[in-house]
This record gives C-alpha cells, structure tokens and sequence, in this order.
C-alpha cells in the first residue's frame, strides 16, 4: 500500500511539473536568464528539474560557473526554507538547477540538491 501512495505522488509531480510548465514558461528574470520548463523525473533517484536558458552576458561557461559557485550556499538557503518545495523535500525529491548557453546550446552550470543537502541542519 505505501509503495501505491509514493508511486500516486510521484505521477502527480510528474504531472504538476508538466502543467506548470505549459501554463507559466518561459518566465523571464534579470540578467537574461529565463526558465524554460520544470520537468519531473521519476526513478531510483526522483528529480525534480528547473531548466533554464542564460543569454547576455553570464552566457559564456567560465563568468557562470564562477557566479553560481559563488551563490550556491544561498541558493541551498532558498531551497531548505522554500514552502512550496515541502512536498518534494518531504519526498526526498533531488531539487536540480541546469543552465543552458543560448549562444552554444550547451549545459553551462548544473546543480542537484539532494535530500542529504536540504535536509542538514549546519554548512553547506
């Protein structure tokens, strides 16, 4: 029976991500940075993913890599505390963050916070 309740939940983010994504992207945000979908991927490991295109001027692998690293402790700040990320964390739902070049089409940065992330009480 609980192995039923977790599948219904996983197909329901599953389905929520795909719903999300048809009605509210792309969103845009500053610095040319835009989300494109939010995708669920279910399996051994549950990931829910922000896919986002970069453009402008932090389009260029090294300036973002070096910016993300730089706000990555803040950005696990923002998930641990995120209300509308409970249900996910709660799960034990990997939070995945990947950036795409618009010039290359290449993956820029790539971050996955796992349970074992937010789930900390202390540090990065």
């Amino acid at each position: 029976m609980a192995a039923s309740c977790q599948e219904n939940r996983m197909d329901r983010f599953e389905r929520e991500a795909k719903e999300f994504t048809e009605k509210k992207c792309p969103q845009s945000f500053d610095n040319g940075i835009v989300l494109d979908s939010m995708v669920f991927h279910k399996g051994p490991e549950n990931v829910m993913q922000y896919c986002y295109t970069v453009s402008g001027p932090f389009d260029d692998e090294n300036i973002f890599s070096k910016l993300m690293e730089e706000i990555k402790p803040k950005m696990l700040s923002g998930v641990k505390s995120a209300v509308d990320l409970k249900e996910l964390k709660s799960s034990g739902v990997t939070i995945s963050y990947r950036y795409m070049s618009s010039k290359t089409g290449k993956e820029l940065y790539k971050i996955n916070f796992t349970k074992d992330d937010y789930r900390m009480r202390h540090g990065l």
